[in-house]
């Protein structure tokens, strides 16, 4: 199974620096593609310095394959003296055809899939004490399409729409039917092939 992967985010009116952050890291020998959509709190520089020390963080521990519920706590006691994030984090995994999925904060997925796909993130924030976190695990069917989406998107439009589009397309088609312009946006979305 291949994953084609996009996303697309705007600023939030009146800022410079976006708040929002993804971090993509593909492994093509272990056919593992680890992604975070992350949300620092409110908007603005210190929200980009939330959400960018989560991305680094992220992109150092990718090898180290740790469950996703201990990377998140991991990340919180990383990220303590900022302001916090709101976060998912998944892994796809191309020869087992599943996602592993964990989030905390409002930052939500959306799926089209042969099989439900209905994570729920814990409520808090990344970067203060959090209690047990669970992660979901989910099979994926060639044709499935995901959406993961910070709350800068309203969660009211409807996958369906956009059955037929590509990644790319999708995440337009999103963020200028749904997009705030009050907060930082950004939707990911992958369609699995």
């Amino acid at each position: 199974m291949k994953f084609n992967i996009a996303y697309e985010q705007t600023i939030c009116r009146g800022e410079t620096i976006c708040g929002d952050a993804v971090a993509v890291c593909e492994d093509e020998a272990s056919g593992i593609t680890h992604i975070a959509v992350i949300d620092g709190l409110g908007h603005g520089p210190a929200a980009n310095v939330a959400a960018m020390a989560f991305v680094d963080f992220f992109n150092n521990e990718v090898s180290a394959n740790l469950p996703l519920p201990d990377l998140l706590q991991k990340a919180t006691g990383v990220i303590a003296r900022t302001r916090g994030v709101a976060a998912s984090v998944m892994r796809l995994y191309a020869h087992e055809q599943i996602i592993k999925y964990a989030g905390v904060g409002n930052v939500e997925m959306s799926a089209l899939s042969a099989t439900p796909i209905r994570p729920i993130s814990k409520p808090g924030i990344v970067g203060r004490r959090l209690g047990r976190i669970v992660a979901f695990e989910y099979p994926l069917h060639s044709g499935d399409v995901l959406t993961v989406f910070t709350d800068g998107i309203s969660s009211r439009f409807k996958l369906e729409s956009f059955r037929d589009l590509n990644p790319k397309q999708i995440c337009r088609e999103i963020l200028s039917g749904w997009g705030k312009n009050h907060d930082d946006a950004t939707v990911l979305a992958i369609r699995c092939e």
